[in-house]
């Protein structure tokens, strides 16, 4: 085990230096990344320090720690920084960059919520359905129960010994399961990712209109992100900015094309 965790260490060292060693070997001229190289260095430092968060919050966290876990691990590393590497690369202003970040934080934090959903209640979502709660993710599921349930109470007793379990039965996760949905979790933050994203799209959609911009074209309800003042840069409701790319620019209509 203690091999491993040095390998995996080692392993992370790398990839550090391998995505250096892409950004620079990009074919992008050197003038260019240097000005988004602070955006690049702040998403990895970013993620790192959600990542360290997902791992040490613990059953006292509150519920703006959770969401700042998420805008970090989140937010921040799968929407924020890629759309503005894209929007920097393309020449955007600091007034377009901060529309950015307006728009695609909350999006990213909705993200998450709907992710930690999937986590425990998802069917064929390529996620394991048990794993948040094998694995004792503090999400903001989990600590809208322990708000909920009374300390020393027969339930948040068998919560607790069924919660981090690795080994815990499916009828024990049907349990916990049960307990989300009848505290009104579900309900709650299910509402409360739908509502962020469909203030956002409404808030920055007036802000771009507002300050005369571009850069918030065409957002529409399934998540897709497109627009023709961000260069090449191609953002799908997975969260994962890809085809960036400045010398040329694509499109999406209807989402992305097959392949």
């Amino acid at each position: 085990k203690k091999t491993a965790e040095n390998l995996s260490i080692l392993a992370g060292d790398l990839a550090l230096v391998w995505a250096d060693e892409l950004f620079w070997s990009s074919g992008t001229d050197s003038k260019f990344l240097m000005k988004v190289k602070p955006y690049f260095d702040q998403l990895r430092q970013e993620v790192i320090f959600g990542q360290t968060s997902d791992l040490v919050l613990g059953k006292n966290s509150n519920e703006n720690d959770i969401l700042k876990m998420y805008e970090y691990k989140t937010a921040r590393y799968s929407f924020v920084r890629p759309l503005q590497l894209g929007a920097k690369l393309a020449g955007a202003s600091a007034n377009e960059l901060k529309i950015l970040n307006d728009y695609a934080t909350p999006v990213g934090i909705a993200f998450q919520i709907q992710d930690d959903i999937l986590g425990t209640f998802g069917k064929n979502s390529g996620k394991d359905s048990d794993s948040d709660i094998k694995e004792e993710k503090e999400t903001l599921l989990i600590y809208y129960i322990r708000k909920q349930i009374t300390d020393n109470s027969k339930q948040r007793e068998k919560f607790d010994e069924i919660f981090s379990n690795k080994n815990a039965s499916e009828k024990d996760i049907a349990w916990v399961r049960n307990l989300i949905k009848e505290s009104g979790a579900l309900k709650y933050y299910d509402g409360s990712a739908n509502g962020v994203y469909t203030g956002t799209w409404n808030t920055s959609t007036q802000a771009a209109t507002n300050a005369d911009e571009d850069i918030v074209k065409d957002i529409d309800n399934s998540g897709w992100y497109r627009t023709d003042r961000l260069t090449g840069l191609q953002v799908a409701n997975a969260g994962t900015a890809v085809n960036v790319d400045i010398t040329k620019i694509e499109v999406w209509e209807d989402g992305p094309a097959a392949g």
